[in-house]
């Protein structure tokens, strides 16, 4: 595995797992973060078990880091 591989696959467990979580702490569902992301639920699954790790999802990824983002700063 390349560095960049090993990095793009360390970023969406990172991304996942911070969805996951902040997700449960505030109550929203994976069909709620999946609407708000204008990607499936199963994608959203996917994401959070570290399973999604096509290039192809690079834009998933982004939108899904920018929930990640907005939910932590929520928290604040």
């Amino acid at each position: 595995m390349s560095f960049r591989q090993r990095i793009s696959h360390e970023l969406r467990a990172e991304v996942g797992a911070r969805l996951r979580l902040l997700r449960e702490e505030r109550h929203i569902s994976q069909e709620e973060i999946a609407f708000a992301a204008e990607v499936t639920q199963a994608s959203i699954s996917n994401y959070e078990n570290g399973r999604n790790r096509s290039e192809e999802h690079t834009s998933e990824l982004q939108s899904l880091a920018y929930l990640v983002c907005r939910l932590l700063l929520e928290k604040q």
